[in-house]
């Protein structure tokens, strides 16, 4: 979980073990209402080939999203609105 806000925060979802990309939720701490929720899409790997380790950080309004592993993607967030900026990915096998 990251920390947007005095009170909001981002969590993120993934498995490492599986190319199903990674959900990101916005929660407004002060009553836990759901912001924004959105996915970034995994890479298409095949299950038994994947692995992944995802980092995250917030700068200038963004959120970006760094997923590790057989493959690679960033994926660059609105923090307020939870769409997609700009995305960049690698297979590596």
């Amino acid at each position: 979980m990251l920390g947007v806000s005095r009170s909001d925060l981002i969590v993120l979802t993934y498995c490492g073990i599986a190319d199903s990309g990674v959900r990101v939720i916005r929660v407004r701490g002060a009553d836990g209402r759901v912001v924004f929720t959105t996915e970034c899409d995994g890479l298409g790997v095949p299950h038994s080939n994947y692995s992944q380790r995802i980092t995250a950080e917030i700068t200038q309004g963004r959120l970006i999203v760094l997923s590790h592993g057989t493959g690679r993607f960033s994926e660059t967030l609105d923090i307020a609105s939870g769409k997609s900026i700009a995305r960049s990915s690698r297979i590596e096998w």
